[in-house]
C-alpha cells in the first residue's frame, strides 16, 4: 500500500540536554562522538602527528599565557547553544570551580584551535566551520597538518565566518588574549 501523503523523513535533531541525559546514560560508552548542531557526529581517532602537534602546540601556548589569565582544555567538551563538540585546545576563563560542575560555554571561550588532516574539510568548511560560526565562536584557528598553515577564522555569521586568514609565518594576536603567537612556532 503506498501511501501518497507521507512526510518524508527528517533527522532527529538532538538538544545539548537531551545528549548530556544519553551520555549519563551510558548510550555512547566506547564511542568517540560530538554534538555538532544538533546531529551527533562520530570523530575521527587521533593518530601520532595529530596527538603530537597538539602536545607540541600545548606546551608552546602555556609558556605565552599565565594560569590566571586562561586555562587550557584539550579534547574536553564545551557547551554551546546546540552543540557541544570537543575541540583540540579550548582556551578558556579561568573558573572558580574549575568546570566541575559544567563545561565551558561560549562566554567562557577565548580560543578554539583544531588540528585537522583527516578531518580538514570538516574543520575548513563543513560541519565544525559551521557549527562555530552558527554558535558565534569569535576566534576559531584551524592547524592545517596537510599544508602546514595556519587558517584563522573571525567574525561569525550564520554559518560561515566573513574574515579568513590564511599564514605560514609571522605572528597573530588573538582577539580575546593578550599575547602574539608564532605562527611558524604553533605550526611546528
Amino acid at each position: 500500500m503506498v501511501r501518497t501523503h507521507e512526510k518524508p523523513a527528517k533527522p532527529a535533531i538532538w538538544t545539548v540536554a537531551r545528549y548530556h541525559r544519553a551520555i549519563e546514560a551510558g548510550i555512547f560508552t566506547d564511542w568517540a562522538v560530538e554534538l555538532l548542531n544538533g546531529v551527533i557526529f562520530e570523530m575521527s581517532p587521533e593518530g601520532p602527528l595529530h596527538s603530537g602537534d597538539i602536545g607540541s602546540a600545548d606546551r608552546y601556548l602555556r609558556k605565552l599565557i599565565a594560569e590566571n589569565q586562561a586555562w587550557f582544555r584539550l579534547g574536553n567538551p564545551v557547551t554551546l547553544e546546540r552543540s557541544e563538540p570537543e575541540p583540540d585546545i579550548a582556551i578558556v576563563k579561568p573558573s572558580e570551580s574549575g568546570y566541575k560542575d559544567r563545561h565551558p560555554c561560549l562566554s567562557d571561550i577565548l580560543l578554539i584551535i583544531e588540528f585537522s588532516d583527516s578531518s580538514l574539510e570538516r574543520d575548513t568548511e563543513g560541519e565544525k566551520y559551521q557549527t562555530y560560526a552558527m554558535e558565534g565562536i569569535p576566534d576559531y584557528w584551524v592547524v592545517n597538518l596537510r599544508d602546514k598553515v595556519l587558517q584563522v577564522n573571525r567574525d561569525p555569521d550564520q554559518t560561515e565566518y566573513k574574515s579568513r586568514l590564511i599564514c605560514a609565518s609571522g605572528s597573530i594576536k588573538p582577539l580575546l588574549l593578550d599575547i602574539q603567537i608564532d605562527v611558524e612556532r604553533l605550526l611546528a
